[in-house]
């Protein structure tokens, strides 16, 4: 539509009257999903009143704003032309959770509606509702409505993808379920899968080396820590190897009660590399009275090969700590691995409340929190504050069962590493797993 040129941009088109301007809709938007700090009174707001060759909020310019929401007047968290966000949020969500009994939401679903709604971004919840085909929310609206059950079990049947795995987690995280491992929940299914070929017997077998030894160990991990995708995949890999041993045995129509070592030897010789997997099933083989005649020799695997020599490390050490150009997410990870030994899997698990901050900085790995140095707690200080402006993500995976947590065991348990060149004495103060440097 042609009309007197945008005051902003100059381009015609369909205007709003900012006080003696008129911008166009391109313009007015992007005043709204880009405030800025007035230069009248310091808050952050859009900016689009001319006032004495200044651009100022609409509370300096004495107007109303046209960019406050019809329903709380909040400026923030656009959406739309004259509601905000929030608003949108809470009442398609008041919707969708609505009890048919009560015509309110469901009281066992206000947890997941006060978390939606009090987001810090509530636009990507409102995305997630619009998103198609919009699994999470449809699910939701059939446990309001009392068509599903509000319950793990009624995840059973349903597929192991993403968008449930969410859901679970978010029911999880909120108190409405109780915490869970997916990890784990999803070795049954698989289990099921792969012995559905094998002989009755040998499924018998498997299934009860898989169940009180394989899965119970994964079990055990969640109470020191989360269980990583490579623990699962160990776990599957020593599942396939035990299958593997028994159809050799079924080969030569042995029982696995009669195995013998001579049996054993033969395995490993044709399947080199295997040992550690199949020790696993002996191990259990001999625990549960089995067979109590096989063995796997112990190979010693020999000290730990290093990679990276102490001046390489401590030069780590210096750049990270004095180079402000890169992020203090980066430089605390380099730091966290240079100076404790954790792995990169553990520290992007980190939870903010594993650091402490005040007069001093105390990070927690293990049990024992740890005394920061003052330039690596200025770095933890930072890195805390980030973690804080992501909490709900963070509430998001704690949803499972002691997910992320830190290995209780921590480095070294408690041994110090070698000296340092002099200028770190000290960069970890603490006691336990630090690396005294």
């Amino acid at each position: 539509m042609s009309g007197p040129p945008c005051a902003w941009c100059s381009r015609p088109g369909y205007h709003t009257l900012l006080g003696a301007e008129r911008i166009c809709t391109g313009c007015r938007r992007r005043a709204h999903y880009h405030p800025g700090q007035c230069p009248g009174c310091g808050r952050r707001r859009p900016l689009a009143f001319r006032v004495a060759a200044r651009r100022v909020c609409a509370g300096c310019a004495g107007v109303d704003s046209p960019f406050a929401c019809t329903q709380c007047g909040r400026e923030d968290h656009p959406y739309g032309a004259r509601r905000c966000a929030r608003c949108s949020l809470r009442e398609r969500l008041a919707e969708l959770l609505r009890d048919p009994t009560t015509g309110q939401v469901h009281v066992r679903l206000r947890p997941v509606f006060d978390e939606l709604v009090g987001s810090q971004r509530p636009q990507t919840a409102v995305w997630w509702l619009r998103k198609t085909p919009g699994v999470g929310p449809a699910l939701l609206a059939q446990m309001a409505s009392g068509e599903i059950a509000i319950a793990h079990e009624s995840f059973a049947d349903l597929p192991q993808d993403r968008a449930h795995d969410w859901l679970r987690d978010l029911l999880a995280a909120t108190g409405v379920l109780e915490p869970w491992e997916p990890r784990i929940e999803r070795m049954t299914p698989w289990l099921n899968t792969v012995l559905a070929p094998l002989p009755g017997q040998h499924a018998e077998t498997v299934r009860r080396f898989a169940h009180w030894h394989v899965i119970r160990k994964m079990r055990q991990a969640t109470t020191h820590g989360h269980v990583s995708q490579a623990m699962a995949n160990d776990a599957r890999r020593r599942i396939r190897d035990a299958i593997e041993f028994l159809a050799l045995l079924d080969h030569h129509g042995v029982a696995i009660a009669d195995a013998t070592q001579d049996h054993l030897d033969r395995y490993l010789a044709a399947h080199p590399g295997r040992g550690r997997g199949v020790a696993s099933f002996v191990a259990w083989l001999r625990s549960s009275r089995t067979n109590t005649t096989l063995t796997v020799a112990w190979v010693d695997p020999g000290p730990p090969q290093v990679t990276v020599s102490d001046a390489q490390r401590w030069a780590g050490v210096e750049h990270l700590l004095h180079d402000d150009s890169l992020r203090s997410y980066t430089r605390l990870g380099g730091l966290f691995t240079l100076l404790f030994a954790q792995p990169l899997s553990r520290i992007v698990a980190m939870r903010t409340d594993q650091v402490t901050t005040g007069a001093a900085v105390h990070v927690r790995f293990g049990a024992v929190p740890i005394q920061m140095h003052p330039d690596l707690g200025r770095l933890g200080v930072l890195g805390h504050r980030a973690g804080l402006r992501h909490q709900e993500s963070r509430r998001v995976r704690e949803g499972r069962p002691h997910a992320h947590r830190a290995d209780r065991r921590g480095f070294g348990h408690g041994r110090a590493q070698r000296s340092h060149p002099a200028g770190y004495h000290h960069l970890s103060l603490g006691q336990g797993n630090a690396i005294y440097v």
